[in-house]
């Protein structure tokens, strides 16, 4: 019998994509960790959209919840910060330095929540087969 398309059961990527993601997924978190400590609220805010992309198929897979999730970090975000037209453009105005660090150390941990529910985080087998955190 002919194999049907999308019948992937037998095959295997010749390029194991978790292992590249897991790479990317940290070095995300390397740099939020950079943009935190240098105040730099901007960066931070891309890095962490940028981790959500690489989160969220696997997110969706679990729950809607995580979407919710993000939505509603992303308006507490918004109400801290906003943008200004300058005469050079759109400068970003930070209205609450308190609370946009509050807002983005929770949803920087939220994906990395995410991240440990789909299995590319911080969680490991030991010898024995055991699982543990």
């Amino acid at each position: 019998m002919a194999e049907e398309i999308g019948d992937d059961k037998n095959k295997q990527s010749k390029y194991n994509s978790g292992l590249l993601q897991i790479g990317r997924l940290d070095n995300i978190w390397i740099n939020c960790k950079e943009y935190s400590v240098k105040e730099d609220y901007v960066g931070w805010i891309f890095e962490l959209e940028a981790g959500w992309r690489e989160l969220n198929q696997d997110a969706e897979k679990k729950s809607k919840k995580y979407a919710e999730g993000i939505q509603t970090y992303d308006k507490l975000i918004n109400i801290s910060f906003g943008m200004k037209k300058t005469n050079l453009g759109n400068e970003f105005i930070i209205k609450n330095k308190t609370l946009l660090r509050k807002y983005l150390t929770q949803k920087e941990n939220f994906l990395r929540g995410i991240e440990a529910e789909a299995g590319k985080g911080g969680s490991y087998k030991d010898d024995t087969g055991e699982e543990f955190d």
